[in-house]
């Protein structure tokens, strides 16, 4: 859920996942003042966020970047399933390839099917 408001002039943002909160803001006064407010009536903590639910976070604050990645959680899916050495590319299939319901079993691959599962998160 993504709560926003807007006070003196500052549009303020909580990103809210369970008990995990993330608080963004358009003014550094602002986000400040309202984390204070909100540390002041619950318990947590105030540091700069690198991980968030699953994300990486990268922020370089002089040159005005904002990276949201998940290069850790996919290097380990890629290790885990033996793809560590593969090389990356753009298109995963040879352009004009069409499938068609003819080309795919009439029984289909259980031991293939519950490792799709294990992988995409069943």
């Amino acid at each position: 859920m993504i709560w926003t408001t807007r006070r003196d002039g500052a549009t303020l943002r909580m990103l809210v996942h369970v008990d995990d909160l993330l608080i963004s803001g358009d003014k550094d006064a602002a986000v400040q003042a309202w984390l204070r407010t909100f540390l002041g009536r619950f318990e947590g903590n105030e540091e700069p966020a690198h991980h968030y639910i699953g994300l990486q976070i990268d922020y370089d604050r002089h040159a005005g970047r904002l990276k949201v990645h998940q290069t850790e959680f996919t290097e380990e899916l890629l290790r885990s399933q033996g793809y560590d050495d593969c090389n990356p590319v753009g298109v995963p299939m040879e352009p004009n390839t069409y499938l068609y319901e003819s080309d795919r079993p009439n029984i289909p691959d259980v031991a293939l099917s519950t490792k799709y599962m294990h992988v995409v998160g069943d």
